[in-house]
């Protein structure tokens, strides 16, 4: 457990720069093209590599990875032989996915963005078939992140991103005087190649070389463990596309107004909460393959830790959601329209923040038993829960109401993954209960404190009245975990 607390650390520390670089990107972005109909053209975009890209990572984190681990216990050559097959054999498939993104760019676009105009429209195929390419490279960094993180090399891969936000904020800057919004496609594209290749030299130090050799056999076996991995990452990132679909009907700018609203969102879940995820997620597998009792006791201190961690933030970032998005964005054409919207967004996404983490937490602990059918039907539900109340929130709430159906749909999936992995493992919850009751009474007092003092901590400096309410925050969640005698420190170190 040390090591993971230092691994934690290191990961922690890299990712606080690798989001500090991701939104000095995203603040530029807001600044030179704000909630326009040209940042809603590229971030619909955007959205397509990463929806299939996922399906990919996916299947390698969930799938890989446990058969890597297995088969190195018993031969590394045997692991690496099993492992060129499978990497060789999505490498094709990212690049064949890359080619068909760039052919089918138009009629994908019609789909995802069918309330756009003409020239959205236009500039989006534009746009897509520029990034096309992307997919490929994210393909080769989901292989390589993917193996490191088998063998608990959590550095190279956290740096990564760090590389390819300099490229891209770089990109922003000198590109886009003279290519507008084209110029952030290109650094993407050039930012996600460099990414690429800065992991590779850690994969020579490990073993490990691609061979581009297809194995059928091995694929036809192996492939059908993963199609409900492939599924559910599939319809988890459907969500993301739902947003897109509805938003585009909505006020030109809403689908760039909920983009900044959710990397707002994720910088908490980034810094401190998905580190957890990560780290959790090998050792989890190590756990159910040698201790189904420790597996479980793993899995309720890692659901503890997240909501530890995720408290203190989501009180800030309900109470200061405006200055919030006015620090992050407000700069350049991003006008008082574009904060409008960006905050609703934000202040409804903000109420599901643990439930972001553990969404992800409990499907990594479903993939390390093999629930895969578990998996999709959770995401399946919460896509449906999302989509219904999508369309109907926001004919009368617009992008808020978007945004609340995110919310919702979150905590549906986590408390169906909770009461399938009980049902099937037949665990105790009477103890995390009364925690979370605990946390969840600290939580509405800080709430009300905050409202209280809120008349004494305005500020005409957005950063000096959010730095006063972090604070008050902080001291008082600390306090108050003390109070009621919840071992943070000793449950995390143990």
């Amino acid at each position: 457990m040390n090591k993971m607390i230092k691994a934690f650390g290191i990961l922690t520390v890299l990712s606080i720069v690798g989001k500090i670089l991701g939104f000095l990107r995203e603040a530029l972005i807001a600044a030179y093209f704000g909630t326009t109909g040209t940042a809603d053209a590229y971030f619909v975009a955007s959205i397509i590599p990463i929806v299939l890209f996922t399906a990919i990572g996916t299947s390698i984190q969930a799938g890989i990875i446990p058969i890597y681990m297995k088969d190195k216990s018993r031969s590394l050559q045997a692991a690496n032989e099993k492992l060129h097959a499978l990497g060789s054999f999505f490498i094709w498939v990212g690049l064949g996915l890359s080619v068909l993104t760039f052919l089918f760019a138009e009629p994908i676009i019609r789909i995802m963005a069918p309330g756009f105009t003409l020239d959205q429209t236009n500039q989006a195929i534009l746009l897509t078939r520029i990034l096309a390419p992307s997919l490929l490279l994210l393909t080769l960094t989901g292989i390589s992140t993917g193996l490191m993180h088998a063998n608990k090399q959590f550095v190279i891969p956290s740096l990564s991103p760090v590389v390819q936000n300099s490229i891209i904020i770089l990109a922003i800057i000198f590109l886009t005087k003279v290519y507008g919004i084209v110029g952030v496609a290109i650094g993407v594209v050039l930012g996600t190649f460099i990414q690429t290749f800065v992991q590779y030299p850690a994969l020579r130090k490990i073993g490990f070389k691609f061979a581009f050799q297809i194995n059928r056999k091995l694929i036809k076996t192996t492939l059908s463990l993963f199609i409900p991995v492939i599924l559910a990452a599939i319809v988890m990132q459907l969500n993301d596309v739902v947003d897109r679909i509805v938003t585009s009907f909505l006020e030109t700018g809403s689908v760039a107004a909920i983009n900044y609203a959710n990397r707002l969102l994720w910088l908490p879940l980034s810094i401190m909460l998905m580190p957890v995820v990560t780290i959790f997620y090998p050792t989890l597998v190590e756990k159910a393959t040698d201790n189904m009792e420790t597996f479980l006791k793993m899995l309720r201190k890692g659901v503890l830790i997240i909501f530890i961690f995720a408290i203190p933030f989501e009180c800030v970032m309900l109470t200061e959601g405006k200055n919030l998005v006015e620090m992050a964005y407000g700069r350049g054409v991003f006008d008082i329209r574009s904060l409008q919207l960006t905050v609703q967004a934000f202040l409804f996404f903000s109420i599901a923040l643990p439930f972001f983490a553990l969404r992800d937490f409990f499907l990594n602990a479903l993939y390390a038993v093999h629930q895969f059918k578990v998996a999709f039907y959770s995401c399946l539900i919460g896509l449906c829960v999302n989509t219904i109340l999508s369309i109907y929130l926001s004919s009368f709430m617009d992008i808020a109401g978007v945004a609340l159906a995110t919310s919702i749909s979150m905590v549906v999936t986590v408390m169906f993954m909770l009461l399938k992995v009980r049902s099937i493992y037949a665990f105790s919850i009477k103890h995390g209960l009364i925690l979370f009751g605990k946390l969840l009474t600290i939580f509405i007092v800080i709430m009300g404190v905050t409202q209280l003092l809120d008349p004494f901590l305005r500020h005409n400096n957005p950063w000096i009245e959010v730095i006063y309410t972090t604070v008050i925050v902080f001291v008082l969640y600390g306090t108050l975990l003390y109070l009621w005698k919840i071992p943070v420190w000793k449950k995390i170190k143990s």
